[in-house]
Parts: structure tokens; sequence; C-alpha cells
């Protein structure tokens, strides 16, 4: 089963929390993520259907591929001729995600966390990516730390929320 927490901010006030729950699956698909990315989706697409006047402008979420997904074929920003959507991940579940893959880099998984809730620019947190990558002890680590956290790091860095004082504070 999987869990999605979807915060809507606007103007600066959490306008709505919506909470979905997504227990079936079709077992003729490929994919549990991609089709959980699918309903999600057009549950996603409904409300904005639903509520024509909502101009989503946040998106914070925990850590998980159906749900970053599903924000980005909902909300395609710019694309679709649409308000560019930021969607942020949260700073909980993404320890919770360094602690569980990073448990035996304990230097690079401390960079990160540095990264992640002390750097509040986009340098200094590029700077603590670059350390841990040289601190990680096997190739697979220094290429997943590459992929699931330097390419998103505007979506749980410090640096990305520092605009706004409410985001701050979630």
């Amino acid at each position: 089963m999987s869990k999605a927490i979807v915060w809507v901010l606007r103007k600066q006030k959490i306008i709505s929390v919506v909470r979905l729950d997504i227990s079936k699956s079709n077992p003729d698909t490929k994919s549990p993520a991609a089709e959980n990315s699918d309903i999600l989706n057009k549950a996603l697409r409904a409300i904005k259907e639903w509520a024509i006047n909502w101009k989503v402008r946040y998106f914070l979420t925990d850590d998980s591929a159906v749900e970053q997904l599903a924000v980005q074929k909902a909300f395609p920003g710019l694309i679709a001729g649409e308000q560019e959507v930021s969607h942020l991940l949260c700073k909980v579940h993404s320890m919770r995600t360094l602690d569980r893959r990073l448990k035996a880099a304990r230097e690079s998984r401390r960079h990160l966390l540095i990264a992640m809730v002390h750097k509040t620019t986009e340098i200094g947190c590029d700077h603590e990516i670059e350390l841990a990558i040289r601190a990680a002890p096997s190739d697979e680590i220094k290429n997943y730390i590459i992929r699931e956290w330097r390419t998103t790091k505007s979506m749980w860095a410090m640096f990305s929320p520092q605009h706004s004082p409410l985001l701050l504070q979630v």
C-alpha cells in the first residue's frame, strides 16, 4: 500500500491537505510504481479540474517515486502553459532514505545530511554533495549519490526553500 500526502500551498497559506490511499494494483501492468502514479495522477487531475482557481505553487511529499512521478504528470508546468510547480521532499523521509541506503557509507551520509539541513546556498550544497561523492567507498555508492541525490537536490536541500519563511517550517 502506498500512501501519499500532498500539501498545496498558496499565498503562504496551506489551503488543503489531501490524503490518498492506493491499495489495489492491476496485475496486468508492468510496473506497480508506474500504475500507482497513474492512479494518483488521475486523482490530482480530478481535483485540479474540480478546483478551477486552484493555483498550485508547491508540493511537499514523502520520498516516493510514485508521488514524484504523479505530481510531474499532473502539473507539467510551462510545457503545458501552466505555472511552474516546485516539488519539495519531506526532510524526515529523505533522512530515513539516507540512513537506509547509505548506512555503510557514514562519511558520505554525513556530507549529504549537512547539505540537507545546514547549507542555505546552492554552492554550499554542491560542495557537500561533491565531498559525499569523494568519500563514497565504492563506485556503486558514488553513482547512487550522483543519480539520486545530486540530480534532485532542489527537492530536498536546504537552499531550495530559502525564499519563503513558511516553506522553511515544513
